[in-house]
């Protein structure tokens, strides 16, 4: 704390300096082309890729219980409001709002998916993470990717090709000394 003098009639006041902040709890959303990009090109036709569709949610007797708290209630649909898809061995898995909801009023925090041109850029764009992280006070995070559609099936197909690796490659090539490795 240090006061400050104001300039109403020489009154000083309380002002806070905000220390450096290492978060904990950061999160990344793969960009749009990361597996077309660093993917081997004998991988790329059939790595991961986003396409654009409708979702619908889910009504509440067909989800189990499990998944009431809506975040995860909704689904690929004929047609519905549109959003970005991660699209890999025949299955479509989104963004769920939650995991990309910073900047967002309040009320725009709802249950369902996010697109890339819903989100701040700095979830999926190494310079801006590093802009926001500035704005923040970060002075480093851990990095923990999203990899939403590949969690269950081919991460340890592709572990060291080039996507985890290229995201904090390029992290660390811009300003390594704010990532924990």
């Amino acid at each position: 704390m240090r006061l400050q003098a104001g300039s109403e009639g020489g009154a000083y006041r309380m002002s806070a300096s905000i220390p450096p902040i290492i978060s904990v709890d950061d999160h990344v959303i793969e960009p749009p082309d990361l597996w077309q990009r660093w993917l081997p090109k004998r991988f790329r036709d059939a790595g991961p890729r986003v396409i654009r569709g409708p979702y619908e949610m889910v009504p509440r007797d067909e989800i189990d219980r499990a998944a009431r708290s809506g975040w995860s209630a909704f689904r690929p649909a004929a047609e519905g409001p549109a959003t970005d898809w991660w699209l890999f061995e025949g299955t479509l898995s989104a963004t769920l709002l939650g995991n990309a909801a910073a900047g967002l009023a309040p009320d725009e925090v709802v249950p369902g998916p996010i697109s890339f041109d819903q989100m701040r850029p700095g979830f999926y764009s190494v310079r801006e993470r590093l802009a926001d992280m500035s704005l923040n006070h970060n002075r480093a995070l851990p990095l923990l990717p999203h990899l939403s559609p590949l969690r269950r099936s081919a991460i340890p197909r592709y572990q060291g090709q080039g996507p985890g690796a290229g995201l904090r490659e390029g992290l660390q090539r811009l300003d390594g000394r704010r990532v924990v490795r």
